[in-house]
């Protein structure tokens, strides 16, 4: 039948493909062929995808957002930190890497490899390097997360799963349930203003309990990069709540994406949204400078007329 025949047409091994070249491999001394399982892992270790690149960046390069996967064999041979010296971007099929701080001659050059991962807590991020790599990874990042005390481990792990599960889920039932009534508006703005106080007061009580175990603040940000989403998710619900969002919250933002993901797409389109937006804040400000004084010296000009009438009547 025809799907027997299909089926006798797969190849049991993998290697079968391309039968040549993997039997000039196992032609090298002590050269082995390589299994299907062998080789699959050498391709899950080597390859570097995405699901679907930014989309605000493939904007600006006048493309649509897609997903890519792809095998650089230069790019294999880095490699992972949570704490990344480099970033990268797939332009058609060439994938250009550029350093994203000073590295000295003969300093070691990393990569994310865990790709949305990194701002996960700990655990996550062992895991998922576990899973590649057959190892723990030993970045500065997770070491110096592991020595973090238990309950502060945990009240990390705690705030990045609301933060990824929870939260945004209330975020959307409360934007869903808004209609065009008054009364639902405003329940609705009552419901995310609540959610937000929530958010923040539990980044607040976070960082917090890391100041009193981790006097560096750039240690404090590093861990604080694990809960990313919760300052993300802050920052979104200021924009829908605040006519002049406060861009503190936005600052966080770039301020971790500038720890685990600097240089990256994301990081610069967030980067330049924060630059704008301090551009608009300050020209309003100057502008508003502006008008005052023009009222002043109309103020001004007016009392010397009124001075001098006075002095003429006299």
């Amino acid at each position: 039948s025809p799907a027997a025949t299909a089926a006798s047409e797969v190849p049991s091994n993998l290697a079968q493909l391309v039968p040549m070249f993997w039997q000039q491999v196992g032609a090298f001394p002590g050269g082995q062929p390589l299994s299907s399982r062998q080789l699959m892992r050498m391709l899950q270790v080597s390859c570097w995808s995405e699901e679907v690149q930014d989309p605000a960046a493939s904007q600006l390069r006048h493309e649509k957002p897609q997903g890519f996967i792809g095998v650089w064999t230069e790019l294999a041979m880095l490699r992972h930190s949570c704490l990344p010296n480099t970033s990268c971007v797939v332009v058609d099929r060439f994938m250009l890497l550029h350093a994203t701080e000073d590295v000295p001659r003969g300093g070691e050059i990393t990569f994310n490899k865990l790709g949305s991962v990194i701002a996960a807590p700990l655990a996550d991020r062992q895991a998922a390097h576990q899973e590649l790599f057959g190892r723990p990874c030993c970045c500065s990042r997770c070491i110096s997360e592991a020595r973090l005390p238990a309950d502060v481990s945990e009240a990390v792990a705690d705030v990045h799963q609301k933060a990824t599960e929870e939260w945004p889920a209330r975020l959307q039932a409360a934007l869903q349930a808004a209609t065009s009534t008054d009364a639902e508006q405003e329940q609705t703005a009552e419901a995310l203003t609540n959610l937000q106080a929530e958010v923040l007061g539990e980044i607040t009580a976070l960082e917090d309990e890391l100041s009193q175990c981790l006097p560096d603040r750039t240690e404090q940000l590093t861990v604080l990069c694990a809960v990313y989403a919760a300052y993300d998710l802050a920052w979104q619900m200021e924009e829908l709540l605040v006519e002049q969002p406060d861009l503190d919250k936005l600052a966080n933002c770039v301020a971790l994406l500038g720890l685990f993901a600097r240089g990256s797409e994301g990081h610069v389109y967030t980067a330049m949204v924060l630059d704008q937006a301090y551009t608009a804040r300050a020209q309003e400000m100057a502008a508003k400078a502006e008008s005052m004084k023009r009222k002043t010296l109309a103020t001004q000009r007016r009392m010397t007329l009124e001075i001098q009438r006075l002095l003429a009547g006299a």
